[in-house]
């Protein structure tokens, strides 16, 4: 990357008549520096690469930036174009932002400290006679091998029953070529009304192709580039296993009670695929879930499996589960019950509730998702409000940790827009619906609710116009960055459920976090 940087210096004197560049803060309280203004054909001149433009998304960044990041962080290239409409020209630039870890600050504005990674701006291939850029990197090994060795260290170790781990690092060739998909931005009647019918129901899981990575790459004679940086997708959990060979599943038996002992006494609610009730246990008061639905019993004895293995106290405990013995549709799983009800009813109750106590309900919903992520290597795939239980007005759980492959109807809402594409689940989409519920945290109302239009114009809002849902004009600035960061469009921007965590323990020890500005947010390291 050292023999196509620009330095900054170069790039003020080419932009004499702009001059305009952005100060940040730097994690060592100096300055790093971002452009704020380009002139897309001054900066040819000084380009060293150059790159075929191949639809890109839009970088909505600077075209240049210093890197900032610790040195634990590692560089992941992507391509992104940069354009001004009015003057007719469109660059690209590789960005070095870690994957999954921060956003790209937006356009004349910075980063946190600690964050701002190094872009390099490029020229258009073979549209100046006059560049120099024309010759293709070549492959290098120790790429390959660094990539490699990166991958195997930085992946966890699934169990077998949980995850799929067929994941490829794609070596540094130069000649591969940029497959991308999408879906354009004008939608055909004919396609709207295919993707309404097929929204909720059940998608084949197909391998993303992200048009930012793996572009071929022309720069000077000696330079050599790393051509491709695959980001390491997560493993979604693995296919449910079938109902005959659960009833015969040694590692359940300590789990399953006696159907005798489990009494239903009323509904809690109800689905079209299954029902709660509150029953009882012995002398206690519990949940017992019912499947209504003979084709989702695989799934349901799948979601018995995971959640037998879960221990963590801001999951709702797994009691066991029974059958009679004769019909293994008479399934049910007994959890614990929590009586003060969902977040949704907690927030209508406490509409007062200032952000010292909604936090501590976040800080647990984020330990519950990061416990499910790093240590048990499971995604939740139903995380939304209703799913998140009250114990007290400090405190909460999380339920119905699902395997379900399809999108129920009021679900869309909290659903990553590339799950709503047909693209797999994965850890990134639960971090959208985790910035779905900070901002149900700082309304007190459902995402969208302001809207007041039918629910099929709202997903094809998200869908073709990247609608997201928004805090109000009160939310604390620490929240609304957070919520902007899973909310993010592109998957990889989101943060890790760890990170996540870790930003918002941060908050609630700092007791002036409400106060500071974005700018003024410092990373939280346990």
């Amino acid at each position: 990357m050292g023999d196509i940087a620009v330095n900054f210096a170069t790039f003020l004197n080419g932009h004499v008549p702009l001059n305009n560049r952005t100060e940040c803060q730097s994690a060592g309280n100096t300055t790093v520096l971002r452009s704020q203004n380009c002139d897309g054909k001054l900066s040819d001149a000084m380009a060293k690469c150059a790159i075929d433009l191949n639809g890109f998304p839009d970088g909505h960044s600077s075209q240049l930036a210093q890197d900032d990041l610790p040195l634990s962080d590692v560089p992941e290239p992507r391509v992104f174009q940069h354009e001004d409409v009015n003057a007719g020209w469109t660059k690209p630039a590789i960005h070095t932002q870690p994957h999954g870890r921060y956003p790209e600050a937006p356009w004349g504005s910075c980063p946190l400290p600690g964050r701002s990674a190094l872009t390099i701006p490029c020229e258009v291939r073979n549209q100046r006679a006059e560049s120099t850029n024309r010759c293709l990197p070549a492959p290098s090994a120790a790429m390959d091998d660094w990539l490699t060795a990166y991958y195997k260290t930085s992946q966890p170790q699934p169990t077998s029953e949980t995850s799929d781990t067929n994941h490829q690092v794609s070596p540094s060739n130069p000649t591969v070529q940029l497959i991308g998909i999408g879906i354009g931005g004008v939608f055909g009647l004919v396609f709207l009304l295919y993707l309404i019918r097929c929204l909720f129901q059940r998608r084949a899981a197909h391998p993303s192709k992200d048009p930012s990575v793996s572009p071929r790459i022309w720069g000077p004679r000696s330079t050599r580039l790393l051509t491709s940086s695959n980001a390491i997708d997560s493993s979604p959990v693995a296919a449910a296993s079938s109902s005959a060979q659960f009833q015969h599943d040694p590692r359940l038996l300590a789990k399953r009670l006696a159907y005798k002992d489990v009494v239903c006494d009323r509904v809690l609610s109800r689905s079209a695929a299954a029902e709660v009730w509150v029953g009882r246990l012995g002398t206690e008061t519990v949940a017992i879930k019912k499947t209504l639905s003979p084709e989702s019993l695989d799934v349901f004895t799948e979601e018995i499996r995971v959640m037998a293995r879960l221990t963590h106290h801001n999951i709702v405990r797994f009691h066991g589960f029974a059958w009679d013995n004769r019909r293994l549709s008479s399934l049910v799983a007994v959890t614990e019950y929590l009586a003060q009800g969902d977040l949704p009813a907690f927030l209508q109750r406490h509409r007062a509730a200032p952000w010292s106590t909604k936090l501590l309900l976040a800080l647990d919903i984020a330990r519950a998702l990061a416990y499910l992520h790093e240590e048990a290597n499971v995604l939740h795939r139903g995380l939304k409000p209703k799913n998140v239980l009250v114990i007290d007005s400090m405190h909460c759980k999380l339920s119905a940790t699902g395997l379900r492959r399809d999108v129920p109807r009021d679900d869309a809402f909290y659903t990553a827009p590339e799950v709503l594409y047909g693209e797999p689940f994965t850890r990134e989409a639960d971090l959208y619906a985790f910035g779905c519920i900070l901002v149900e945290l700082d309304r007190h109302e459902p995402v969208y609710s302001d809207l007041h239009v039918a629910p099929l114009v709202v997903l094809n809002e998200i869908l073709s116009e990247n609608l997201r849902p928004a805090v109000s004009p009160s939310c604390p600035e620490a929240v609304r960055l957070l919520a902007s960061e899973c909310l993010a469009k592109d998957p990889r921007a989101r943060p890790m459920a760890l990170n996540l965590y870790r930003e918002l323990e941060w908050m609630r020890q700092n007791e002036e976090w409400e106060m500071l500005s974005g700018r003024a947010l410092r990373e939280f390291t346990i």
